[in-house]
């Protein structure tokens, strides 16, 4: 199993070399200014453009920064960060070592003030790779002196490296995680480092490795509350299995994974409760990672498909060797092995792709939908498209301290590639060396890398929208990118990733984010889990036939871990693959002024705050928009009740009576039709009378905004501190806000922009 080194504990691999005798101080004071960078310093300030040096260091091996000696495996560029740290708001500096030869390897670590002063970030990804990316923080780490101190772990003075700092825009902090939800169930499995899953139907399956009795598959029938094992038969039915990857396409699950110098895979056709174990010999030293990709094409076969073939291919790859396999009967042969030029675990393996990529290029919307791509679990790096080629994702050093991110295709298994360069804007975890990809039922392409999610829908060639995600995998606890993982389904994207928690812990959060293929995204969060420090390889997640989703991770002591939700996550607004709705606003009319105001009330499990007054009847009017003309069969709601419901054109318009405040209330539609789809809709809006600032609860700063507008008339900047709907803010509206203070609602948090006026 492959040893990967971790921020901020120390390495795990130690070099081949013993280290020089370290020399004395005076001598080592000399060598530190003759073998500095070139050029030794730089100043940079929020408008600079990029300070660049290279390396002067002798090479070699060194064991780490706390051994290296100046000038012979390490040097020292010194940066000044000019200005005041409020001058660095909203930006930050990227530093970028970069080199050519994938089996050099340079470590990054900032000082401030010197090499003896704190580590403010690091870089020590192991080979292969070609780059190291670190980021001084000006508004929280401070001006001044920086050092950036480059360690020469296993490198020449052929291939020295370049290094590059440049002023980015700074990443968003993300909000303070919730309270840890109880709607999943944990379960641990006691082995190390990494459980692959797979899902079909109702079942669940996890792949446990356990190094030289050979692996085990585990099967959940029960949405991962209880785990049966089903593979191996036997202990040692299966020597020296290492690691390896799943799938599961109808009643069939399949295995893919290595041994010494060959693969094995062990298949069943019938869901998992019997597998038939196979070893493979392929044109690759198979000892290290495995990974597999699942197309449901069954006609791919090269003369036409055989009697023992499956409705689906399978495509493997091993990061130790250089080459892409194919099977067509579920894992048992493998006809198909093409070399590939490259040999890289943590990055591109594809040089041939990267040295023809063209630039991207707008040909429009040419996706071609395919449902046996429902629920479909994204791959490491590489996919199957529903336009029958198979995909490999990577990141690249760009030069210039940029990175490029290289989407590569071929029609004829590995024999010829085509690609597409599409420049990544420099920023925080740019420099992730492991992307993911994936299609959906709909024939999108998602590629998720780093904090970024890239959506196509012309098969790569560009990308239609680039969105942010709410939070990243930066647990440092693997190549950096692994610690995240998606399924998609629909144009709704489900993530499992763990984030950085301080003092050595983990978050584990599952992201859901609705509408990934539009401008406007909905994400859903929940805190899964907290964990202590501990290795893991990589994270995954999968959805079953049921929604549910399972995650895994590790934890210390019980290792690879399981957590599935009890149910999924509530949908509202629909099912975006039959119908759903656009928008839905709580309106009201305020007074005489003759245009109504609306709050808009977004469809995710943290809801808009109605705020404003309801009556002695409370009275409220929602009202939910569609793209196309609609009819309706009914409306019900959770609490109070419906006195009208009317469809419109693109609109329904509900009228309710006896809302109860302090709560969220759902909004069902019933049979709601298009003319050639039916769904019924739902549409939550938090209740909170005088909660003006929307932030789930009543205070003093919703008093104090309602006594800034005093005295003005109702419109679309303030009318929601006229929670009285007169009309006009006075000291009416002041005095309810103030008889409400100190309540809450159970809508979370959330105020969604300003609100539009009608």
């Amino acid at each position: 199993m492959v040893l990967t080194r971790y921020f901020p504990m120390s390495k795990k691999r130690r070099a081949l070399l013993t280290i020089l005798v370290a020399l004395s101080a005076v001598c080592a004071l000399s060598i530190f200014r003759l073998n500095a960078a070139d050029p030794t310093a730089g100043t940079i300030m929020p408008t600079s453009t990029p300070a660049s040096w290279n390396g002067t260091a002798a090479g070699g091996t060194g064991n780490g920064e706390e051994t290296c000696v100046e000038g012979v495996n390490c040097d020292t560029f010194t940066l000044t960060v000019a200005g005041t740290p409020a001058d660095w708001a909203g930006k930050r500096i990227q530093i970028a070592v970069s080199w050519i030869v994938l089996a050099s390897d340079y470590d990054v670590y900032i000082h401030k003030t010197d090499n003896n002063g704190p580590i403010v970030d690091q870089s020590a990804h192991g080979a292969p790779s070609t780059s190291e990316t670190a980021f001084i923080e000006p508004a929280t780490d401070g001006t001044g002196v920086f050092t950036v101190h480059v360690v020469y772990f296993t490198s020449t003075t052929a291939d020295q490296y370049h290094g590059v700092a440049t002023v980015v825009t700074a990443s968003a902090t993300p909000p303070p995680p919730p309270p840890v939800s109880a709607q999943w169930n944990i379960r641990s499995h006691g082995t190390c480092c990494e459980g692959n899953l797979a899902a079909a139907g109702d079942n669940t399956f996890i792949l446990l490795p356990v190094l030289v009795q050979g692996n085990k598959i585990l099967k959940s029938a029960d949405g991962g509350s209880t785990w049966t094992q089903k593979y191996p038969p036997a202990p040692t039915s299966v020597p020296f299995g290492i690691e390896g990857d799943m799938q599961a396409f109808g009643t069939d699950v399949i295995y893919f994974g290595t041994e010494l110098g060959v693969a094995v895979t062990a298949h069943s056709d019938d869901m998992g409760e019997t597998f038939t174990a196979v070893q493979n010999p392929l044109a690759s030293a198979g000892n290290d990672q495995a990974w597999s990709y699942l197309g449901p094409f069954g006609d791919l076969r090269p003369g036409g498909p055989l009697p023992t073939d499956e409705p689906y291919v399978l495509a493997g790859w091993m990061r130790i060797g250089s080459a892409a396999v194919f099977s067509f009967d579920g894992g048992l042969t493998f006809p198909i092995q093409t070399p590939l030029v490259g040999n890289n675990g943590s990055g591109p393996i594809n040089v041939v792709c990267r040295e023809s990529a063209h630039a991207p290029n707008d040909t429009g919307d040419t996706r071609i939908a395919n449902q046996n791509f429902a629920r479909q679990k994204s791959g490491r790096h590489g996919s199957w498209g529903t336009d029958r080629k198979f995909y490999w994702t990577e990141p690249a050093d760009g030069g210039n301290g940029g990175r490029d991110l290289y989407v590569c295709k071929t029609d004829n298994f590995g024999t010829a590639w085509t690609g597409i360069k599409h420049p990544v804007v420099p920023g925080p975890a740019s420099n992730f060396v492991v992307s993911h990809s994936a299609f959906d039922n709909n024939g999108t392409l998602y590629v998720l890398h780093g904090d970024k999610l890239y959506v196509s829908f012309n098969q790569g060639e560009s990308f239609a929208f680039t969105h942010t995600l709410p939070r990243y995998g930066n647990a440092g606890r693997s190549d950096a990118g692994s610690d995240q993982f998606f399924a998609v389904d629909c144009g709704t994207i489900h993530l499992g990733l763990m984030t950085d928690a301080g003092e050595s812990r983990g978050n584990v959060f599952y992201l859901r984010g609705s509408r990934v293929d539009t401008a406007t995204p909905i994400w859903d969060e929940e805190l899964v889990d907290v964990v202590e420090n501990n290795r893991l390889d990589f994270m995954q997640i999968v959805l079953n036939g049921n929604g549910i989703p399972t995650l895994s991770y590790t934890r210390p002591g019980s290792e690879v871990t399981t957590a599935s939700r009890n149910a999924p996550m509530p949908v509202f607004g629909g099912n975006p693959c039959t119908l759903a709705a656009v928008s839905a606003v709580s309106r009201k009319f305020h007074g005489s002024i003759p245009t109504p105001f609306d709050i808009p009330l977004p469809f995710s499990t943290t809801p808009g705050i109605e705020c404003r007054s309801g009556g002695p009847n409370g009275e409220y009017q929602i009202v939910v928009n569609f793209a196309t003309p609609i009819t309706l069969n009914g409306a019900t709601v959770s609490a109070g009740m419906v006195t009208s419901a009317t469809a419109n054109g693109n609109s329904i318009t509900i009228n309710l009576a006896n809302v109860p405040n302090a709560q969220t209330v759902t909004v069902n539609l019933m049979g709601v039709s298009d003319g050639s789809q039916m769904a019924d809709i739902a549409a939550p809006m938090g209740v909170l009378l005088g909660d003006t600032t929307a932030n789930g609860s009543v205070n003093s700063s919703d008093v104090g905004e309602a006594k800034t507008n005093s005295g003005q008339t109702t419109n679309a900047q303030n009318f929601r501190t006229d929670v009285t709907v007169n009309g006009a803010i006075n000291s009416s509206d002041v005095g309810v806000i103030k008889a409400q203070s100190g309540s809450g609602s159970a809508a979370a948090p959330n105020k969604h922009g300003a609100e539009r006026r009608r």
